[in-house]
């Protein structure tokens, strides 16, 4: 009984603001709101299929730079990037980035991947 008591009430509250806001404002305001509403969402659609691709970019550099000194295959590269970036996001200036691709690299290879991704992020900020 309780459920159904907030339920009416939050439902009635909603259709009193609707209302209540629609004698409020004009009808030129509220198609610049669907406008800006429409824009908004598009352009977080486009940032979201971006980020997608910038992830099959990095995926598929990081395979093609381990590939000069350890063959990793695409899965372990999907993996290593995944890490990377989750490691990063809790690490002070993405820091735990590096580290956590050479997840799947051999030790005696590490060395030559810290220098093949400080060339490759050097080249990409110069660019």
């Amino acid at each position: 009984m309780r459920i159904l008591f907030s339920i009416t009430l939050t439902v009635g509250a909603a259709i009193f603001l609707v209302y209540a806001i629609q004698e409020r404002i004009s009808g030129f305001e509220i198609e610049l709101f669907k406008s800006t509403l429409i824009l908004g969402s598009n352009l977080l659609i486009s940032a979201i299929l971006l980020m997608f691709l910038n992830w099959f970019l990095e995926i598929f550099k990081w395979k093609r730079l381990t590939e000069q000194f350890q063959k990793i295959s695409y899965w372990q590269s999907v993996k290593s990037i995944c890490i990377g970036i989750l490691v990063g996001m809790f690490t002070p200036f993405r820091i735990g980035e590096l580290g956590g691709r050479l997840i799947y690299i051999k030790k005696k290879n590490r060395a030559e991947a810290i220098y093949m991704n400080s060339f490759c992020s050097s080249s990409q900020i110069t660019v």
